[in-house]
Parts: C-alpha cells; sequence; structure tokens
C-alpha cells in the first residue's frame, strides 16, 4: 500500500525528533567512535548490511528517488548498526522525564499530541487518517489507532488492545447535550497478554462540568464540556471511568483513558490538531 503524504513527512518528523539538535553532538562523537576499527564489534565489510536492515526496520519502504527513500538511504550510509540501536535506547519518545512543549513542536506541520502512562511520557504524531481511524506513532515504535478521540487499538504496548465496532463517542457527546441524560453502547473487545478475544465491553455516557483549558500549542485558554464514559467487561468484574474534554467545535482535546486491568490510564493531550 502507497504511503501517504502524512506518512513520509511524518516519518521525517520522527527521524527529526529521535535526533533532536540538543544531541548532534554527542550523535556525531558516537558515530565516530563506532567506526573506529578497533572496536571488536563492528565487523568489517558487514556493517553496511546490518544498517540496512536496521534502516528498514525503522523506517518504511519508499518509492525509489523519494525523500523518503533518501532517508533510508542517507540512515544505511552513515549509522553502524550499534549507533542507530544506542539513539533508540537513549533517546526514546517515551520516557519518565516530562516532556516541555517548546517551538520545535508548536511548528511541526502535522497533528501531534502528548501522551502520558504511568510514570511515562511521549509525544506521538499524526502517521496516516484510515478513514477516520487515526494511527499515532513515536519514535519507539509504540503506536495508537483512535477514532473520534477514543483509542480503538494499541500496538506495541504490554497488554495490546482491539476494539470491534467502536462507539462514536461525539455522537453520542451532541445527543447529550440536546436529548438525554444518560446513553449506553457496546462493543466487542481483544486483549493480547494475556490473549483474550471477543469480550463484550459496556459504556455508560454521562456530561459533567464545564471546563476551562490552556492549549498546549499557544496557551489560548478555551471552555468546553467534560464527557463521561464508564466502561464495564462482566468477565473480568473491571469496571472504570474514562474523561474526555471536548472543546466548543466538538473535538477532544484531552482525555484519560483505561485501555485494559494491567495498566494505568492514558493521557493524552492535543498539541496541534489534525484538519483532516
Amino acid at each position: 500500500m502507497e504511503l501517504s503524504s502524512i506518512t513520509q513527512a511524518n516519518y521525517l518528523m520522527l527521524f527529526g525528533m529521535m535526533i533532536n539538535k540538543l544531541y548532534i553532538a554527542f550523535f556525531l562523537s558516537l558515530i565516530g567512535l563506532f567506526s573506529c576499527s578497533s572496536i571488536p564489534f563492528i565487523e568489517k565489510n558487514q556493517a553496511t548490511a546490518k544498517v540496512a536492515n536496521v534502516a528498514q526496520k525503522v523506517l518504511p519502504p519508499y518509492e525509489e528517488g523519494s525523500i523518503g527513500d533518501g532517508v533510508v538511504k542517507a540512515v544505511e550510509s552513515i549509522l553502524p548498526q550499534q549507533f542507530l540501536q544506542a539513539a533508540k535506547e537513549l533517546f526514546t519518545v517515551f520516557t519518565t522525564k516530562e516532556i516541555a512543549i517548546t517551538d520545535y513542536y508548536r511548528t511541526a506541520k502535522f497533528a501531534s499530541m502528548k501522551v502520558k502512562t504511568g510514570r511515562t511520557n511521549a509525544i506521538m504524531v499524526l502517521a496516516n487518517d484510515y478513514d477516520g481511524v487515526l494511527q499515532w506513532v513515536s519514535a519507539d515504535e509504540i503506536q495508537i489507532f483512535t477514532k473520534n478521540g477514543k483509542i480503538i487499538r494499541t500496538i506495541g504496548l504490554n497488554n495490546d488492545i482491539f476494539v470491534t465496532d467502536p462507539p462514536n463517542i461525539l455522537e453520542i457527546y451532541t445527543k447529550l447535550l440536546s436529548e438525554r441524560a444518560v446513553a449506553y453502547d457496546a462493543s466487542i473487545i481483544s486483549f493480547s497478554e494475556p490473549s483474550m478475544d471477543g469480550e463484550t465491553i459496556k459504556y455508560k455516557y454521562f456530561l459533567g462540568d464545564p471546563f476551562k483549558y490552556s492549549l498546549l500549542l499557544n496557551g489560548r485558554v478555551i471552555e468546553g464540556r467534560i464527557l463521561y464514559e464508564e466502561i464495564y467487561i462482566k468477565k473480568l468484574l473491571w469496571k472504570r471511568k474514562n474523561k474526555y474534554w471536548v472543546d466548543p467545535a466538538g473535538h477532544i482535546i484531552k482525555s484519560r483513558q483505561f485501555l485494559n486491568p494491567s495498566i494505568d490510564y492514558m493521557e493524552m493531550e492535543v498539541i496541534k490538531k489534525y484538519g483532516g
């Protein structure tokens, strides 16, 4: 499947995030270190093949001669395998350190969000729009898929989820504003570890209080309404309450969502909205 322009541009951004300006000097020194023939783990005449393998795993395939193809070739030509691995381990996007929203993120051309789960933080960027299902990717290859702000699939977590026939929570939100006090829905959810397929997850929706919120992009204060989503899986006797901050245009700008019984909630805050 041919990659969209969103995908190409955002993989470039991911690569840029991993090789942040603040670490260029350190990275260059690592290149020199790993290129030395005295280092025993650099196998002569085999480094190029190893680098190519790593580059193909980290970056997706591109058409010959495209900008993305040029990035892959650049990675293959200058970065030994051990250097690229060191970069991923030392400067992975998911970190226990607080991430400051700098102009580097504010001036990016494409949509991005700040993600927090437990004590770890991340910046994720939009890689694709599959007919309203948005794919968000971090530099360490964690993937989150959302529909109208609700997480419906994850890849790369300790216990991934996949939600079949998810509710349209923005449609439910609109109805709650005008018609009713409570709304109900249900989906089918599967977990990866431990493996559990096809469990029914029930939802109960109701509105919370109005809120004021300072946008991460520019600090502008906006008002909106809280939407609560109670989730319940009978077989697991597991019940939690998710929380969505909905702006006046009906966009979810922040959320706290419980994904599975084994981890704390995942908090997502929009840095730059997607205009698709």
